[in-house]
């Protein structure tokens, strides 16, 4: 090949590149699209589960159908209840084991969620017993509102920590708890 063509070729080269330049995308590690992945389903089952509170509240859906209401967030599926405990080992499996604050939470979390699963199957079996119905589910915003959601902000924030361009994110709760906390709603005795 002459001088002349090997110019050519490396000219038409740079000509190509600077014409169609490589396309720089961020991408996530594996951590961090995991770890958003993981907040972002556990959003939705929150929204789902506020959603089934606010309606216990107002007294829209009651008996027969609140309780089958409470029987698809029992379902262990995205979006459910029950999906929860899935969505905090998978994050829990994020957190530095130095994130003492986080650790803490998530085994929290794990001894805290049969509670809100348990209410969920009381109101299921004792669709006919409206005392008993609103009292599962005070019992429920008082774990949720006081606990729970609290604590999830903390899983989600050790995993954020731990996995660089993670999303942070924080928790809502239902309407007696708007902005969950300890103590940001009054349990009833038991």
């Amino acid at each position: 090949m002459s001088l002349q063509a090997i110019v050519l070729t490396l000219l038409s080269l740079s000509v190509s590149t600077i014409a169609a330049p490589a396309r720089i995308t961020a991408r996530l590690s594996p951590g961090a699209a995991t770890t958003n992945d993981n907040i972002q389903g556990w959003l939705d089952n929150i929204a789902n589960v506020n959603g089934f509170l606010n309606t216990a509240a107002a007294g829209t859906l009651t008996g027969p159908a609140l309780a089958n209401s409470a029987s698809l967030l029992l379902q262990d599926i995205p979006g459910a209840a029950a999906d929860e405990p899935n969505r905090l080992m998978a994050l829990s499996g994020l957190i530095s084991p130095a994130d003492t604050t986080a650790v803490s939470a998530s085994e929290d979390l794990m001894t805290i969620f049969g509670g809100v699963l348990g209410n969920l199957t009381t109101i299921v079996d004792n669709s006919g017993d409206a005392a008993v119905i609103s009292s599962a589910v005070d019992q429920i915003n008082c774990l949720r509102c006081n606990f729970v959601l609290p604590d999830i902000d903390q899983v989600f924030a050790g995993a954020v920590a731990n996995n660089a361009g993670a999303t942070s994110a924080t928790t809502v709760g239902p309407l007696v708890c708007p902005i969950p906390a300890a103590g940001s709603f009054v349990c009833p005795a038991t």
